[in-house]
């Protein structure tokens, strides 16, 4: 399965998940002179498909920053005629332990463009984190798919 035909489907079940790997951390300044925690590193995104399939995708580039007592994780692909952007951001970071963040995904094929947002569990540690999203497909695009399960979870290491 394709990356941009795994995001049609999560997209489809209103669901999208990510997972990074992540080092290099860095440090800038705000424009409001408080200090931010930047690290760069890569994702992976595990899906199990409607017919119970399990399929794990390439690695991709992640950044994670910390700032303000929010958490943000972003993850961007683009290939031909296709662009998708995941934000999964935790607004009351504060260190490890258990939240509930938003996952956003922006996503264009051609001249179609999608948006969505979720609200997920998502659990951070000091070093990264997981999440875990399940959705029932509703069958709107793909009447087949109409009550069928999606899961996808992710697991990342950030040093932000």
């Amino acid at each position: 399965m394709t990356a941009g035909a795994l995001s049609a489907v999560l997209a489809t079940a209103g669901a999208v998940s990510i997972a990074a790997a992540s080092s290099g951390p860095g440090n800038t300044t705000t424009g409001s002179g408080a200090s931010a925690s930047t690290g760069t590193g890569t994702v992976t995104l595990s899906v199990t498909g409607p017919r119970g399939k399990t399929h794990t995708g390439r690695t991709r580039p992640v950044r994670c920053s910390v700032a303000g007592g929010r958490y943000t994780l972003v993850v961007g692909a683009r290939r031909v005629a296709r662009r998708a952007r995941v934000t999964l951001i935790v607004p009351s970071y504060h260190g490890a332990g258990s939240y509930t963040g938003t996952l956003a995904l922006r996503a264009r094929v051609l001249l179609t463009r999608l948006q969505r947002t979720l609200t997920v569990p998502v659990t951070l540690t000091s070093t990264g984190g997981t999440v875990t999203v399940t959705r029932t497909l509703p069958g709107t695009v793909h009447p087949k798919l109409r009550g069928k399960t999606v899961s996808a979870t992710a697991s990342w290491s950030c040093t932000a």
